[in-house]
């Protein structure tokens, strides 16, 4: 199956098909209901939100309220799309960035060991890894588990981009150093 829309990878990722996630709420309510005080990242699953000013950046819980009014006035963005995240260790992060397997190279791994965004890491500090290098790279970082559910998944999607963090500490629902935030044909 191609992964061919953001609302489809949302899906995905909000049922676990990816493995481990960090904390979530899928609505305004449920998160609000949670009584989380802790540092977020606010997230929009329609089109268009990647855009939108505060979009995945790091974020007091107490500020949220007045980014989704902001959102939803200027951004014209509708409510019930959108999602918040338990805010994760960035500096404990070891890299960040996007697998895939090429015909000609075999693995290959764009990423970032920036300690930011993703978007703003590869921006910064891309580099790569290609072939028995990029696979002995990710093996060698990320745990066991971890690793066998991107072979796994690369396995199901072969023509699919992976995107993935991978931490010197265990993040997320599952206890792994590693979150699969992405597999995606489009």
């Amino acid at each position: 199956m191609d992964i061919l829309t953001k609302e489809k990878a949302y899906e995905l990722y909000e049922a676990g098909v990816y493995g481990n996630k960090p904390r979530t709420w899928p609505t305004l309510d449920d998160f609000y209901a949670s009584g989380w005080t802790k540092g977020i990242v606010p997230r929009y699953k329609g089109t268009g939100g990647r855009k939108y000013p505060g979009y995945g950046k790091a974020m007091d819980a107490a500020d949220l309220p007045a980014l989704v009014e902001r959102w939803v006035a200027e951004e014209k963005a509708d409510p019930a799309l959108i999602t918040i995240g338990a805010l994760m260790p960035d500096d404990k992060i070891i890299f960040q960035g996007e697998v895939w397997i090429c015909e000609r190279e075999g693995w290959y791994l764009r990423y970032s060991t920036l300690p930011t965004q993703m978007r703003e890491a590869l921006e910064k500090g891309e580099q790569h890894k290609s072939g028995i290098y990029a696979y002995l790279f990710l093996q060698l970082h990320m745990d066991h588990t971890s690793f066998d559910r991107l072979v796994e998944l690369l396995g199901e999607h072969p023509s699919a981009i992976i995107e993935l963090s991978v931490w010197s500490v265990p993040v997320g629902d599952l206890g792994w150093n590693t979150i699969i935030w992405e597999v995606r044909h489009y």
